[in-house]
């Protein structure tokens, strides 16, 4: 079974998937939207509240430097300390409001993801399905990253009580954002079946992928025409569609960073768009390849 072979086929079950619900669809490129839209408006505005605090601190320090009066010092420290608590307090909401956004629009996109391949029989079916992804969505990333957020801040306040050497400061945030990175991989793996019931079933569907249908999928073993996926095959399918879907992404915000630094007007927007679209094809997909018990067969 070749890495071809199943991405054809996940790819072939993305797109009748997308083509059944083509509602939920374009309520998932509508919802990326706002949500980008959001995110990006949160922090420009806050942006420019700590960009003012910053100059209002390097300021006074100048000027405190080159004018050697009681009063004048005075006056700079107390503008300083009043900046500096403004820019703590707008660095602390910045990254409040950022996160809240985007755990809780996230919760919501992959949510109605997992609605295209979940057959509800009534509409309060789908409202109960949709609340309860939402929910394990959210308390999962809390349970992996809240814990880290907190070793990282107690690390940064350790650091700057201490007066270590700013190279300190960066070599944490570098392991930090390392860190980050892969416990995202590891959240997103685990986004793929908050569809599940019950949080047994979440766990064991985590640590079993293979465990369903068991019968049902010998069965289709048996057809001479299919073969058995591994689950040393199936991961290493996995992580070639992982760096594909990374790959796609990275290059179009990079293109977009291109873009505006060439001045460009039009083709930021374009790239924009299709990272827009970009994102929730990527996501059902990746739903889609998950999904795919370890031993399941595939036509080819």
């Amino acid at each position: 079974m070749t890495s071809i072979h199943f991405l054809k086929h996940t790819l072939t079950q993305t797109y009748q998937s997308i083509r059944t619900h083509k509602l939920i669809t374009a309520l998932l490129i509508l919802i990326q939207i706002i949500l980008i839209t959001t995110l990006s408006i949160v922090f420009f505005l806050y942006s420019i509240h700590i960009i003012n605090n910053l100059n209002n601190i390097i300021g006074p320090i100048q000027q405190a430097s080159q004018i050697n009066q009681t009063q004048t010092t005075l006056t700079s420290a107390l503008s300083i300390s009043q900046n500096y608590q403004n820019l703590t307090h707008n660095i602390f909401m910045l990254i409040t409001l950022t996160s809240i956004t985007f755990i809780l629009g996230n919760s919501i996109v992959w949510a109605l993801t997992h609605q295209l391949f979940t057959k509800q029989k009534t509409f309060r079916q789908s409202i109960v399905a949709v609340i309860q992804c939402m929910t394990k969505y959210i308390s999962t990333t809390l349970i992996i990253l809240l814990p880290f957020a907190l070793i990282v801040y107690s690390l940064t306040n350790y650091i700057i009580a201490n007066n270590l050497t700013p190279d300190s400061l960066n070599t944490l945030f570098k392991v930090s954002g390392y860190i980050f990175c892969t416990l995202y991989l590891v959240l997103i793996y685990f986004y793929a079946f908050i569809n599940q019931p019950s949080w047994r079933l979440y766990l064991h569907k985590i640590i079993n992928p293979s465990s369903e249908n068991k019968d049902k999928i010998q069965n289709e073993i048996q057809n001479k025409n299919q073969h058995k996926i591994t689950p040393r095959t199936f991961f290493a399918h996995l992580i070639i569609i992982l760096f594909i879907h990374a790959f796609l992404i990275t290059l179009t915000t990079y293109l977009i960073y291109l873009s505006i630094n060439a001045n460009q007007e039009i083709l930021p927007i374009i790239l924009t768009f299709l990272l827009i679209i970009f994102l929730p094809l990527t996501r059902i997909h990746w739903i889609c390849t998950l999904n795919q018990n370890i031993t399941k067969s595939v036509n080819y």
